[in-house]
Order: structure tokens, then C-alpha cells, then sequence
């Protein structure tokens, strides 16, 4: 039994949560570069935003954000846990663009969150997209944004 709408959305956010730092982990712990780490994982992350069932309660909770502050705030501050995450894989050691500057990390971890949280958008307006053609265009498009660009 939960209190109000925002404590469910909580519990919600906090599995999340705990299964994003769990994927994180195991990025962390995987041996070789985080270039390679992350594409060889980036079918899982397709596969967990392109699922309309589950995924289903994240535009639930988008929504009630728009009309409540306190899951709004609870959402930000979701969001930035995990873009902390994200920004210690790509400085870490392995990493290709570790001594890039904060702003520019910021802009790939940006367009990286986009563009996997936008599929559920894709494949709840086209419901015939597939990972598989997903993952055509994707993966050489994160590639592009795990390693240095050329100037």
C-alpha cells in the first residue's frame, strides 16, 4: 500500500534506479575500452526503451510531472544520477575522451539520453520498428559520440 501517487512514483523511480546503476556497474566492471564496453551493451539499452509495455509507466510519470513539481523534482533528480554515471564511465581511464571538457561531455551525455529515451516515442508511433533496424543507424551514431571528433 502507498500513501499518495508521488510515493508510488518514487518506489518507481527507485527500481529504476537501482537496475540503471546495476547496468552501470557492469560497464564499470567489464575489462577493455568503454567505447567497446558500451556499444557491445547498447542492444540491452535499446531493448529496455523500445519495450512499450514496460516502459508504458515512464510516460505515466512524465506526465504526472508536468502537472505535479514533486515528481517532477524527483525525476530531475533521477536524471542526474544518472548522467553522473554516465560521465564517470567516459572519463574514466579507458575511456577515449576522458580529458574532454565538461561542457562538451555534457552535450554527448545529452544526446546519448535523447535519443534512447526518444524510442519509445518511435515505436509507440511506429510499432513495425525493430531493434535490429534501430541498431543499423545507432550504432555507428554512439560511436561517433564515444570517441573524439575530428575538428
Amino acid at each position: 500500500y502507498f500513501e499518495s501517487k508521488e510515493a508510488i512514483i518514487e518506489s518507481i523511480i527507485e527500481q529504476d534506479m537501482e537496475e540503471m546503476f546495476s547496468i552501470f556497474q557492469e560497464f564499470e566492471d567489464q575489462p577493455g575500452d568503454i567505447l567497446t564496453v558500451l556499444l557491445d551493451g547498447l542492444h540491452h539499452g535499446v531493448q529496455r526503451h523500445m519495450d512499450t509495455g514496460a516502459c508504458v509507466v515512464d510516460l505515466d510519470m512524465m506526465a504526472e510531472a508536468s502537472r505535479n513539481k514533486k515528481v517532477a523534482l524527483l525525476l530531475r533528480e533521477a536524471d542526474t544520477q544518472a548522467r553522473n554515471r554516465m560521465r564517470d564511465l567516459l572519463v574514466s581511464e579507458s575511456s577515449l575522451i576522458k580529458s574532454h571538457s565538461e561542457q562538451e561531455l555534457e552535450s554527448r551525455i545529452n544526446v546519448i539520453f535523447s535519443v534512447m529515451a526518444g524510442l519509445l516515442l518511435r515505436k509507440m508511433l511506429f510499432p513495425e520498428l525493430t531493434e535490429e533496424t534501430v541498431l543499423i543507424a545507432l550504432r555507428p551514431a554512439m560511436k561517433t559520440l564515444l570517441m573524439p571528433f575530428d575538428n
